[in-house]
């Protein structure tokens, strides 16, 4: 039987975080160097002009994050005791959108995964029903071009998508300064570089199973009806939910799916890409067979 597809307006997240937030952080900047300015005007000595800034500065963050929180929780038990009220006089897509944007899904750039215990505390208390698959709208059309089909697929690793032009020249230019470091003696920003082109290698598809510790096997398992992913912990179209989304930049498409067994997330260059396929018609598949997954990854892969 294939799971039902909730069509969602989800808003596409900006490529800029909240502008309050860069608006407040230099407020903040602006305000020690008055505050340093102020003091070493009436005659107090610079370091402990500094010092003095720096405390007020790290007093008043804390109380706009005391404040902030409290801010939250009230917000948080409004709409607790608003219960299921929600639902009565909004439709299901409705409900699943404010659900999804409370949580950051469409919000905000830099979420990648959808934190199950609260989606879940959430969605009962707002009563929504179990939901398997959720697309934003504006993705219906190339969603539903990839389509879903009834033939028997095996199970695939997740691995990456190609990196895009960017990406590649971000890494030959990450390589170029570890080199220009390594020369100058900057051993601390070589090592961050060398960090960065390990994880850019990691991601390449094909690079990354000629090096013995970052072998195919660390890429999730996707197969008819399941995902599974470290330790062997299945996400399956049962018990949980897939969200696909618009990414920030382009015709990106972010995926995230959750449940009781963990939580994944990932970026595809286009709803039409192979990588977004292969998930895509494996989740969605009408006949399920969460049996190949209690096989060993070789044989569930039909390799001897």
């Amino acid at each position: 039987m294939t799971p039902d597809i909730l069509y969602v307006p989800l808003p596409k997240p900006r490529l800029v975080e909240s502008p309050r937030l860069y608006l407040f952080l230099g407020s903040l900047l602006i305000g020690w160097f008055v505050i340093l300015g102020v003091m070493v005007t009436v005659g107090v000595t610079l370091p402990n002009a500094a010092v003095v800034g720096l405390v007020v500065l790290v007093v008043i963050l804390l109380l706009t994050i005391l404040v902030a929180v409290v801010v939250t929780e009230v917000r948080r038990l409004r709409q607790r005791r608003r219960g299921t009220e929600m639902c009565v006089s909004d439709d299901l897509s409705a409900a699943a959108r404010k659900l999804l944007v409370s949580l950051g899904v469409g919000r905000r750039r830099m979420i990648f995964r959808l934190p199950w215990a609260k989606y879940d505390r959430e969605r009962i208390q707002r009563g929504i029903p179990p939901l398997t698959v959720v697309v934003d709208e504006a993705l219906r059309e190339p969603v539903e071009r990839v389509g879903q089909t009834d033939h028997l697929l095996e199970p695939e690793r997740l691995v990456p998508c190609r990196p895009g032009k960017l990406s590649l020249s971000l890494a030959v230019g990450t390589f170029l300064l570890m080199i220009l470091c390594l020369v100058r003696g900057n051993v601390v920003v070589a090592t961050l570089c060398a960090g960065g082109l390990l994880q850019y290698a990691w991601t390449v598809p094909g690079l990354s199973t000629l090096v013995p510790f970052l072998g195919d096997h660390i890429w999730p398992l996707a197969g008819p009806g399941y995902v599974e992913i470290a330790g062997n912990r299945l996400l399956t179209a049962d018990d949980s939910v897939m969200v696909v989304s618009r990414a920030p930049i382009g015709r990106s498409v972010r995926v995230f799916l959750a449940g009781p067994a963990g939580s994944l997330g990932n970026d595809f260059p286009r709803a039409e890409s192979p990588e977004f396929a292969r998930l895509w018609q494996r989740w969605t598949h009408p006949h399920p067979r969460l049996d190949l997954a209690n096989e060993p990854a070789d044989a569930a892969l039909g390799q001897p």
